[in-house]
């Protein structure tokens, strides 16, 4: 009787273990730091890793962001259908105005990670979404002084003659009309501040002073998309193909090489007038295009030209340096003015620090033409179209 008592205690103390067993399991597996979502997507119950890992799973840190906020990819149940971005935090967004691509007063929220939006905030820039007029920029070049309604026209000077502006392709990139030469090529977009654009001739201290780029200026505290935009030409190769006497061409290397003078002062006397030119020794040397709405000229809807640019070449252009262009070009500062990958994702604060430079190619003080202008899409194609339509194709 004893034996039959303790067989049934010891099979009820077994289910009752069973079932503990099983229910502590239950609990472990619903404890997981992942819940596996559809389509193999890994979605956090709690993000405890500022600036890591969201979405695939991997918890090596992301890209090192440390603003915080909550990284996950966001609810299994349908609830926001926005899309985020990897490692998205309301800290990567900056209110950026886009003058000519968007509307009302010009600004929009993006994050400084979606390049393709960015990218796509230059497109609409360059095409003047926001005015919707019908026209699209292109830059008027160096010696073009023709207002908004004739800078497209092929003009003379003396013995020469060119239609002197630039157009932008369907890829974005920036071509010569007279010979459809491709000049800069569009890379990418990033989030850039504004910079004061000023003419100083000089700077009259009581030191030794270079002004690298003639000009000063400083950061404004607004932002915009600065188009990244690598130089298709060497300096060398823009010289033999453009510089000399046509003014028209010769417009074309100051656009690579952003030739102008630099002034160097002593002691408030002026000491030394020297021509700096950007030494691009290889194709690829990149710049940052940003357009400001405002034109010296007076022109309705044109735009000024400035772009940043990294450069630790030399700054005033000698016969002993022509053999050794790249002579301060190192391994460490390459990088900076030949890839942009140093600046797509990343912060605009960041970019700006490493843009030692700018080009100011519509103030320059030597008195250049250079200035977005509203003009019409590929004038000469579709003045083909037209004639093939009339049976006068020539």
């Amino acid at each position: 009787m004893i034996n039959t008592k303790v067989l049934k205690i010891s099979k009820r103390i077994a289910i009752i273990l069973l079932i503990a067993a099983f229910s502590i399991a239950g609990i472990v597996a619903c404890s997981g730091d992942d819940i596996t979502g559809s389509g193999g997507r890994n979605y956090s119950s709690e993000n405890t890793n500022p600036g890591g890992s969201s979405g695939g799973g991997d918890s090596s840190g992301g890209n090192g962001d440390s603003d915080g906020g909550d990284d996950s990819d966001g609810d299994t149940d349908g609830g926001d259908d926005t899309p985020t971005l990897p490692n998205d935090s309301p800290a990567d967004y900056y209110d950026v105005r886009v003058p000519f691509g968007v509307g009302g007063d010009g600004y929009t929220n993006v994050s400084y990670k979606d390049t393709n939006k960015l990218k796509q905030l230059w497109f609409d820039q360059i095409n003047r979404k926001a005015v919707n007029d019908g026209k699209v920029f292109a830059i008027r070049n160096r010696g073009n002084n023709r207002d908004v309604n004739n800078f497209q026209n092929r003009h003379t000077h003396g013995q020469y003659s060119a239609r002197d502006y630039y157009f932008f392709n369907e890829n974005g990139d920036i071509v010569y009309k007279e010979d459809n030469t491709i000049i800069k090529r569009l890379v990418g977009a990033v989030i850039i501040p504004y910079r004061d654009i000023t003419i100083k001739r000089g700077d009259y201290e009581n030191s030794w002073t270079i002004q690298k780029n003639g000009i000063t200026w400083k950061e404004k505290n607004i932002y915009t998309i600065g188009a990244i935009y690598a130089n298709a030409l060497t300096t060398e190769q823009a010289r033999t193909k453009y510089s000399g006497d046509n003014p028209f061409k010769d417009g074309v290397f100051d656009f690579v090489a952003a030739r102008h003078y630099v002034q160097t002062w002593w002691s408030g006397a002026f000491f030394a007038n020297n021509l700096f030119e950007r030494q691009y020794i290889n194709p690829g040397f990149i710049e940052v295009f940003v357009i400001y709405d405002y034109d010296n000229q007076g022109y309705s809807g044109a735009a000024s030209v400035h772009s940043y640019y990294a450069y630790y070449g030399i700054y005033n252009y000698h016969e002993e340096y022509k053999n050794h262009p790249g002579i301060y070009f190192t391994a460490q500062n390459m990088p900076y003015m030949t890839n942009q990958n140093m600046y797509l994702s990343q912060r605009p604060e960041y970019i700006t620090r490493q843009l030692n430079h700018t080009a100011m190619f519509t103030d320059n003080h030597r008195g250049w033409k250079f200035l977005f202008m509203p003009g019409q899409k590929d004038v000469s194609e579709t003045r083909r179209v037209v004639k093939i339509n009339n049976g006068m194709i020539r």
